[in-house]
């Protein structure tokens, strides 16, 4: 069937060049005139930034957005002492230097643009300028001849080469023979040649004439560049629907190829040309995710930000009692189909092909050959590596400007790109979690949720007795509001103070995570008990630590006398045979009961001075806890020092107070303790009973009645002895 190169420039806001061959959609181009493109470009820009960490410059030229330059990108000629090589056989270094050392900031350099700007990234220079013919590359910085590595035949290359010596093409500027030029003439080489010498003198005269940032040569529009880069003798027919730009193209035909003139004809019909030869069917089919292949089976391409995933399916494609050979079938079909699906949607990067898996190594091979025949074709630079094990095949395409589905489309603003949204059951989950966060805050008053009509039932409907219960406990108002016209997983959460006035959003911004405040908290909550009877047992065994400390904090008082009554010297943590015998629970009993006990020998027994109370001298007989109370464990001490300064005053003489008996575990609860402590004689003021009054408090607060398990806990037998 025959070849039809289709070019559609109405409207005139986009250009489309679309080639068909045998019916089919092989080759698609798309450019829109409101974006305009750089690629092909010549400026001369100025070095704005110097990036050492990544050997990169960032070029002004005049576009309103740095170029990126790389050090590889860099021609010799720019080196600091470094000759210019001759026109020969001399090859440019492979050692480059710093690129800090070969650009300063405010220096101007030629450049041409590479690569578009993609995504965040600006657009990619390179010094190595290069301009197009239809036959002959001109590259001023090549410095020799060469052939295009896609003509493959060693004979063809030598004749080529042979003969465009002998065009004597000037002396310091390179050429290269195009893959359009294998068959054609000398003639046709040296129009060509002549052209390119031209428009390289122009370039030279802006150069040197204009200052940067400035645009020093400008690449052709799409039409022209399209039939010198595209169109070959193999097209029958190029038909094209707009007359202005019908004469462009004759006109540059009359000067590169004039016996095809023939083939050019303007597309005069009143149906669009694309919808005539089922184009727009086509275009809408290669958006799409999931391509069908030809006798069943299907592709699914999956573009993301670092590669092109491309998963071959089988589909209910099946040869009667053969698995191998329907793998075979299949990818060998989808190994065409790729490289079409490459060039229709202008996809590069990093593209892994996972095929069918075959078990056979010569069918492997057989579907790597296919894949590279189908991309020779292809004008971008691919290369292609050897089927894996796991039956995968990588490759890399180079990346010239956006894809077309990037040209084309904008992400979807509700689901962000990501071609998902969330359901009604998650964006309920997420309000009932923010709910339960600011209805607990103090100034909240009132809150609106809004959400979608799906969402906000579900909220309303599943959650209703948890935001029933989450009303009542915080005497926060909650209100759930369904908005029809809000897209699926939309959520907003709006909260209002006393006087009803809204709370900025910025008030609930995330947390930002503190890695030590976290530390600390974990720490804190595993010193902290599982359980409440494990807390009560922990808080009770910190008290009878901190009586004896105090116990033997008053043993060092200053002119203290030995006690009459028989003294326990052994504090709890130095003798701890006995309490280790008996269950905590009993040690808490026994020491509560004894402190009892020692409050009632206190009040029968009078004062040596006759100051303060039965009560005073009771609540002064209990020890403290060791830096509990205001004075921490000096408060012996303190109290000697009061007893001294009365002494002064004409206060009457009396003997040290005796430290009073604690009762051990183990004795018995009836012991008569009044006739043990009945010789003690003390002496203290009110501010010291004051003092061991806090104390006391600060002991005792929190502790708990022993519960049942406890009683039945301090009925069993000790523990043994360790």
């Amino acid at each position: 069937m025959a070849t039809v190169m289709l070019i559609n420039v109405v409207p005139p806001e986009e250009c489309r060049v679309a080639v068909i061959e045998d019916g089919t959609l092989e080759e698609l181009y798309v450019e829109r005139t409101t974006k305009e493109s750089y690629v092909g470009n010549i400026y001369k820009g100025r070095i704005v930034n110097i990036e050492p960490g990544i050997q990169a410059a960032f070029v002004d030229f005049g576009v309103g957005r740095n170029g990126f330059l790389h050090i590889s990108d860099v021609d010799p000629q720019y080196f600091p002492h470094r000759p210019r090589p001759s026109n020969g056989s001399d090859k440019k270094p492979r050692l480059k230097p710093p690129i800090q050392s070969v650009f300063r900031r405010g220096q101007e350099v030629v450049v041409q643009v590479t690569k578009e700007s993609v995504g965040q990234k600006g657009p990619t220079l390179s010094t190595y300028i290069s301009i197009p013919g239809r036959y002959l590359v001109l590259m001023p910085c090549l410095h020799r001849l060469g052939v295009s590595k896609k003509i493959t035949d060693d004979q063809t290359r030598r004749r080529l080469r042979e003969l465009l010596r002998s065009l004597n093409p000037p002396r310091g500027l390179g050429f290269i023979v195009r893959t359009a030029g294998a068959d054609r003439s000398k003639r046709e080489l040296e129009r060509d040649l002549a052209y390119l010498k031209r428009v390289w003198a122009v370039v030279q005269r802006r150069i040197k004439k204009l200052r940067a940032p400035a645009l020093i040569y400008q690449e052709s529009d799409m039409v022209i560049r399209t039939i010198r880069d595209i169109f070959t003798a193999d097209i029958d027919l190029v038909l094209i629907d707009d007359p202005a730009a019908y004469e462009r193209a004759r006109e540059f035909l009359a000067g590169v190829m004039p016996r095809y003139l023939n083939r050019f004809r303007l597309y005069e019909d009143p149906e669009p040309l694309f919808h005539k030869f089922g184009v727009e069917q086509e275009i809408e089919t290669i958006q799409q995710k999931r391509v069908p292949l030809e006798g069943g089976g299907s592709l699914v391409i999956e573009p993301t930000e670092a590669l092109v995933a491309i998963d071959v399916n089988s589909g209910n494609v099946r040869v009667q009692g053969d698995a191998e050979q329907t793998a075979l079938k299949v990818n060998l079909t989808a190994a065409r189909e790729i490289a079409r699906q490459l060039r229709l949607r202008d996809l590069g990067g990093m593209i892994v092909n996972d095929f069918i898996d075959m078990r056979e190594e010569k069918h492997r091979r057989m579907v790597e050959r296919a894949l590279r025949d189908a991309l020779k074709r292809d004008r971008a630079r691919i290369k292609v590596l050897r089927m894996s094990a796991f039956g995968t095949i990588e490759m890399t395409r180079q990346r010239i400007r956006p894809s077309l589905q990037k040209a084309l489309f904008d992400p979807c603003p509700v689901c962000r790109g990501i071609g998902q949204v969330k359901n009604a059951e998650s964006i309920a989950i997420e309000a009932y979690r923010q709910l339960l966060v600011r209805a607990r805050r103090p100034e909240v008053r009132r809150i609106r949720v809004v959400a979608a009509a799906e969402a906000a039932s579900h909220l309303a409907n599943t959650k209703r007795a948890e935001l029933l219960e989450l009303e009542q406990s915080t005497g926060v108002r909650i209100e759930v509001t369904a908005d029809p016209d809000a897209p699926p997983d939309y959520l907003e959460v709006k909260c209002f103070d006393r006087q009803d006035a809204e709370i900025p959003p910025e008030y609930w911004a995330p947390r930002i995570v503190d890695k030590r405040l976290i530390d600390q908290y974990v720490r804190k909550i595993l010193s902290q008990p599982a359980d409440q009877k494990e807390a009560a047992q922990q808080r009770r065994k910190r008290a009878r630590t901190g009586a004896a400390e105090a116990a033997g904090e008053g043993e060092e008082q200053p002119q203290a006398e030995p006690a009459t009554a028989p003294v326990d010297t052994e504090s709890p943590q130095g003798s701890t045979k006995g309490g280790r015998r008996s269950t905590r629970s009993r040690r808490s009993r026994t020491g509560t009961k004894k402190a009892q006990k020692q409050l009632t020998v206190a009040q029968a027994e009078p004062t040596a001075t006759g100051g303060g109370d039965g009560a005073a001298t009771a609540e002064s007989a209990i020890p403290k806890r060791a830096g509990a109370g205001p004075d921490g464990p000096d408060a012996a001490q303190k109290i000697a020092r009061t007893q001294g300064d009365q002494s002064a005053q004409g206060t009457p003489e009396s003997p040290a107070p005796s430290e009073p008996a604690w009762i051990e575990p183990g004795q018995a609860d009836d012991a008569d303790v009044t006739t043990e402590t009945s010789s003690v004689e003390t002496s203290i003021t009110d501010e010291a009973v004051n003092r061991v009054r806090q104390w006391l408090l600060a002991d005792f607060e929190g502790f708990e009645p022993l519960d049942s398990s406890e009683e039945s806990d301090s009925n069993r037998a000790p523990d043994d002895a360790s």
